[in-house]
């Protein structure tokens, strides 16, 4: 399994949000995600100033049963960075499959519900097929 951490400190993980333009969000500050399939801790934005993340992706028919913000968000973010084209996250390098599967443990870690976490996670892995 895995935690998110302060990745300076290692203490509780500060996720600090500005919005850009109201669909985008840019971090104050880095946060760390540290799992045990890994020897070095994931750390996300590579770069403060020009990454930007849409919090989690839902679609506004499902908002009613999985909101674009709460407990999951670092877990939402951290994907973000993985996945979005270019590197914009520092640790060790995954496939989009590998990146899929640190986010359903990720939200599994956060306290997201089981069918929460599986309804998220199949969404990422559906854009996954068509990536």
């Amino acid at each position: 399994m895995g935690y998110f951490c302060d990745p300076v400190t290692g203490g509780p993980v500060h996720l600090d949000l500005r919005s850009v333009n109201g669909e985008e969000f840019r971090l104050l500050g880095r946060i760390g995600y540290v799992s045990d399939r890994y020897a070095d801790m994931f750390v996300a934005p590579d770069d403060l100033e020009t990454f930007r993340t849409d919090l989690a992706s839902v679609p506004a028919v499902l908002r009613w049963f999985v909101p674009r913000s709460g407990p999951f968000l670092p877990a939402a973010v951290l994907h973000d960075a993985m996945v979005e084209p270019g590197i914009h996250y520092l640790g060790p390098r995954v496939t989009r499959r590998e990146a899929d599967a640190i986010f359903r443990e990720a939200l599994v870690e956060l306290g997201t519900g089981v069918v929460r976490a599986r309804l998220m996670w199949a969404a990422v892995v559906g854009v996954t097929m068509w990536w």
